[in-house]
């Protein structure tokens, strides 16, 4: 195969700045084999041990510059079990990179805008960097694309997350100077992607590269005003173009940022830029993993601040209380907010967002429909643990299956609202009445496995 006819002439001479000649051919040749894939433990819903002795796929190979990490070599993650219950995000490790740049840094009880968020890997990784009381404001701007972000959070259990689908400039008039890290994984010309995508490969043009350069930096723009004075600035893409990487990030530094150094771990993983000093890229053949352009800034300049806080707007909901004491034993305090026609159970660390376009905000309760609650998946993949009636199918993986495809199972549990687990994973929701348990798991989740 003669790569040199398949990608673009001014590609290939761009990569020649950058890329010694044996580090371009190693590159040219990555174009022969598969891409390498890439999964993360997710500890909210299982231990790092039981993971392991559950999952098929033996003598996994660690990602050695993030924690419960693991290269796999797994065809499709589609019907495996652990993936169907959030046990696991399957994500390329070069992507992972961009968040790693943060490893050295305290992100407890800290306020996080991923920008560009959708499909979630990014705020998904920071998230397991944080614990329950930090916020990831999660937000995607195309509503398909912020829909796919939401069930991948869902997916996981996630609990301290708020998700729109809005526009940066939106974002910053409402959230101004108020988060200590934001992340920009921005649009871009998809270079790092030709192996993996080669639709890709089609699509690019300098034009694009050029369109893409001023794009992200109106990004950058909406992105700096929602960023406290000291916060971090994680900036990141998927493409190799020094005109939407090492420019944009000197578009940074002039409002008043630094280039932060790259850890070590990092960087000894990646090639660090010959143009612009602790700025980094992956590239397949040198790595495992794809294209990937990263840098992590601080902010410097002094950054105005919302005076005060307003007020929340909690509701009061007896249908909804009463739910709740029926059927859970939750051991913290919580307030309830409306999204919509959704009640949720509110993150610790709450914003105000009511002119903002959310999508959904801590976790999804329910709906109140004829004077009754219906309660939301995402209640039982996210507190599934608190229910007073579980039903854990540990050893059962017939019954497990089942309830996946969607069958109404039979057990003797008490009446009313219960959670199915698998090796204690809360899986989803069930009614019981007389023996039998109504299947509460989403029809367009529903997976056949048998």
């Amino acid at each position: 195969m003669n790569l040199e006819n398949k990608l673009p002439k001014e590609f290939i001479d761009e990569m020649k700045k950058i890329l010694t000649e044996q580090e371009l051919n190693c590159y040219l040749d990555s174009f022969n084999s598969l891409s390498q894939k890439g999964i993360r433990i997710n500890l909210t819903k299982i231990g790092l041990e039981k993971f392991l002795e559950l999952y098929d796929e033996k003598d996994l190979e660690k990602v050695p510059y993030f924690d419960n990490s693991f290269y796999s070599n797994k065809e499709k993650f589609g019907k495996d079990i652990l993936h169907q219950i959030g046990c696991f995000y399957s994500q390329d490790p070069s992507s992972m990179v961009p968040v790693s740049l943060l490893k050295d840094y305290d992100l407890s009880n800290k306020l996080v805008l991923d920008m560009c968020a959708s499909p979630g890997g990014k705020s998904l990784q920071i998230a397991s960097m944080m614990g329950d009381d930090g916020l990831v404001v999660s937000n995607e701007i195309v509503p398909s694309r912020a829909k796919i972000l939401q069930s991948n959070i869902e997916r996981l259990g996630k609990t301290n997350f708020i998700v729109l689908n809005d526009s940066p400039k939106n974002i910053s008039q409402n959230l101004q100077g108020v988060f200590d890290v934001v992340i920009v994984d921005a649009p871009c010309s998809g270079e790092g992607m030709f192996r993996k995508d080669p639709n890709a490969i089609n699509e690019w043009s300098l034009e694009g590269v050029k369109a893409n350069s001023i794009r992200q930096k109106a990004i950058i723009d909406e992105a700096d005003k929602c960023l406290k004075t000291g916060g971090l600035l994680v900036y990141s893409t998927c493409t190799f173009s020094p005109k939407e990487d090492e420019e944009v990030v000197e578009y940074i530094e002039s409002k008043g940022y630094s280039v932060l150094p790259v850890n070590e771990k990092v960087k000894e993983f990646t090639k660090v830029s010959m143009i612009k000093k602790d700025t980094v890229r992956c590239f397949s053949g040198l790595m495992k993993g794809e294209g990937q352009f990263c840098a992590l800034l601080k902010k410097e300049k002094l950054q105005e601040t919302n005076c005060s806080k307003p007020k929340i707007n909690y509701v009061k909901n007896k249908i909804a209380e009463e739910f709740i004491k029926a059927n859970l034993d939750l051991d913290f305090s919580y307030n309830l907010e409306m999204v919509k026609e959704y009640i949720c159970i509110c993150p610790k660390n709450n914003l105000d967002t009511k002119n903002l376009k959310v999508v959904s905000k801590g976790v999804i309760l329910g709906q109140v429909v004829k004077n009754r609650l219906e309660p939301h998946h995402q209640l039982f993949s996210a507190l599934g643990k608190y229910f007073k009636v579980k039903l854990d199918l540990k050893d059962d993986i017939v019954s497990l299956k089942k309830y996946l495809k969607g069958e109404q199972l039979s057990f003797n549990l008490p009446k009313g609202y219960g959670c199915i687990l698998y090796n204690n994973v809360p899986v989803g929701g069930f009614k019981s009445i007389n023996g039998d348990l109504k299947n509460l798991y989403p029809k367009g989740l529903r997976i056949n496995l048998i």
